[in-house]
């Protein structure tokens, strides 16, 4: 009995692991389908601000429930919530004769009680540490080789910087350095930031293409993209075993990028738009994609993603109009999907005329047991063992005993109701 609280509180993680997963893949599907509907109607500040729901929905421990929440229809493939199963009243199937005693089991032979919920938190664990192991020597890595470089001191390169910061409205001390450590110019810390380029990047660049490289690597600032990264860094790795959330937050970045120029072209004339889209192309073919680090973000992070933000470029026009449209489409995904479903109604609540009951969404299914179904460190001397089912069990309602999920009853007695479940 020493192992039971472990695997209880173990089945509730694994519930609420599952379950929050699912929901947010649901949540990136319809993120998926509102880009393709509205592709005319969302800027890219919105196209990006969409996946913010999908960050929240990973991050958040709990959201209220709704009667408008999708996962009212929706039914997880998690069977239980940890509601549900903190919240259950207990049933018993009680021996009549307390004189009983179950078998004694023979002191030699001790069996440990892990089971495949064990072996599964085991398993997400190890690819928590190998990711977290990653991430350490990388960033530890990168942060050793920037610490070794000298700030750069070149009084046009920082006068040309601060003009710049003065433009996008960032008051944030920021160091300029040139490394070797670094592909293409990134943005690194947010702690004390740093504006990392290329060795020799300021003598390939004239003071024009600097200033839009510097602007867009500002507009990262601004917007507040390395915090942000650093938590999508951390809940990949939270739900590293669900590919659609490697693909969301690959997604994500690439419409960052996407919103971080649209923040650029914004502060600068029509006219420049030309200008700012050829230098895009000279970095692409000039320089590579910086190293990956959650606390670095770069002006190529995406490659595969450069016709589309040389398209976004070129068709890029100022408004002032409020954006109805994206508005009303991140309110309504936000109530739908970062609410949870209602519990059904308890035997206490008046059910609506019409109103399905339990035995129209099938047979009784049982939750939980104490013993757990084939536990081995059992007291030879206990006399009762407890049933918990998924729901109200009304009049009618038998124990039928064997099945190899229903724990035996004893031979000649007889299980008695203790209450509703």
């Amino acid at each position: 009995m020493i192992m039971q609280p472990l695997l209880d509180s173990t089945g509730s993680f694994l519930v609420w692991l599952g379950r929050a997963s699912w929901q947010a893949s649901v949540l990136i599907l319809l993120v998926l389908l509102a880009q393709w509907l509205f592709r005319q109607q969302l800027a890219p500040r919105w196209r990006h601000a969409l996946w913010l729901l999908v960050v929240l929905r990973l991050a958040l421990p709990w959201v209220p429930e709704s009667r408008v929440s999708l996962f009212n229809w929706l039914q997880s493939p998690v069977y239980l919530s940890t509601a549900s199963m903190t919240g259950a009243m207990t049933s018993a199937a009680v021996a009549e004769d307390e004189s009983y005693s179950s078998p004694a089991v023979a002191p030699a032979i001790f069996a440990w009680p892990f089971s495949w919920q064990v072996w599964l938190v085991g398993l997400w664990l190890a690819g928590v540490v190998l990711l977290v192991g990653n991430l350490f020597v990388t960033s530890r890595r990168l942060g050793a080789g920037i610490r070794r470089q000298r700030p750069m001191t070149d009084t046009t390169m920082l006068n040309l910087l601060e003009d710049c910061k003065q433009e996008v409205g960032v008051l944030t001390p920021l160091t300029l350095i040139e490394t070797s450590a670094v592909g293409s110019p990134s943005l690194h810390g947010f702690v004390r930031p740093r504006l990392l380029l290329p060795t020799g990047f300021t003598k390939n660049f004239s003071p024009a293409e600097l200033r839009y490289v510097f602007l867009h690597e500002l507009g990262h600032i601004k917007r507040g993209d390395i915090p942000l990264n650093w938590l999508m860094t951390s809940l990949l790795i939270f739900h590293w075993f669900n590919p659609l959330v490697w693909f969301a937050f690959s997604r994500m970045q690439a419409d960052r990028e996407l919103a971080c120029d649209a923040l650029v072209l914004a502060r600068t004339r029509e006219a420049e738009n030309q200008f700012y889209g050829q230098t895009i192309i000279k970095l692409l073919e000039t320089f590579c994609r910086p190293a990956r680090s959650p606390g670095m973000v770069g002006i190529l992070e995406n490659k595969n993603q450069m016709r589309k933000r040389i398209s976004m470029i070129a068709k890029f026009k100022k408004t002032n109009r409020w954006p109805l449209a994206a508005m009303a489409v991140f309110a309504g995904l936000a109530i739908v999907t970062l609410t949870n479903a209602q519990p059904p109604a308890s035997a206490g609540t008046p059910v609506a005329a019409g109103a399905g009951t339990a035995d129209e969404q099938g047979p009784p299914v049982i939750i939980a047991t104490s013993p757990r179904v084939g536990e081995m460190d059992v007291d030879p001397a206990l006399a009762e063992i407890t049933v918990t089912f998924d729901r109200d069990m009304g009049k009618g309602s038998s124990w039928p005993g064997g099945g190899p999920d229903y724990p035996p009853s004893p031979e000649g007695k007889k299980a008695i109701w203790r209450d509703k479940r």
